[in-house]
């Protein structure tokens, strides 16, 4: 096994510490288990700082358009 270092905020500590003795297993053993589960999900898509922006302006072109793309549609003026 690698040897790591964390900081853990008090609260942490404290609920660390409860849940070892509830469970009987050690600290490391929980923080081994809660790094398991966490790496095994699926890794959130990374945000695409362009994508947003043209997203963006794809929904403005879409509002600023619909009218006139609907306006020639409708049978009530």
């Amino acid at each position: 096994m690698i040897r790591k270092q964390v900081y853990l905020t008090e609260h942490q500590e404290h609920a660390l510490k409860r849940r070892a003795a509830e469970t009987g297993l050690s600290e490391a053993e929980l923080v081994r288990r809660a790094l398991d589960a966490i790496l095994a999900a699926p890794t959130p898509a990374a945000p695409r700082p362009g994508r947003t922006a043209a997203l963006e302006r794809l929904r403005a072109t879409w509002a600023s358009s619909r009218s006139q793309l609907v306006d020639p549609f409708r049978t009530n003026p």
